[in-house]
């Protein structure tokens, strides 16, 4: 039990307590006033940012290698023959990290199937190449 928040009762509170249960209460805790206020706190804190996607747009989730391996792929960008979809490196650039998912969050318009799992994968990596 964390200390400060909650205190154990004493024999005499116990006893009084198993009295109209008819049986031993073994153990018996109560909230201290500061375990009282807890609840306060949990309700002042500020409420999740909830940015849904804007319409004809989708938030994709990336494990931390899979985006590490998006800001090599767009860091070469210049280099490459097929370079990425347009508009790929401001979103790898502008996504957050959610750390109570593990998982990179960002946004995008497109909706393909992982040609593994068919589950949409939404990041279009490149163009078709120009002649």
């Amino acid at each position: 039990m964390p200390e400060g928040l909650a205190e154990w009762a004493d024999p005499e509170t116990r006893a009084e307590l198993s009295a109209p249960l008819a049986r031993p209460v073994r153990r018996a805790a109560r909230l201290t006033p500061h375990g009282q206020d807890t609840p306060a706190y949990a309700l002042a804190l500020p409420e999740p940012d909830l940015d849904l996607p804007a319409p004809g747009k989708r938030q994709v989730d990336r494990q931390p290698a899979q985006m590490q391996a998006l800001r090599h792929f767009t860091a070469l960008a210049h280099q490459l023959t097929t370079p990425p979809t347009e508009g790929l490196t401001e979103r790898v650039r502008t996504a957050t990290f959610s750390q109570t998912d593990n998982r990179w969050l960002l946004l995008t318009e497109e909706h393909r199937p992982c040609p593994n799992t068919g589950v949409p994968t939404a990041v279009g990596l490149s163009t078709t190449p120009t002649p």
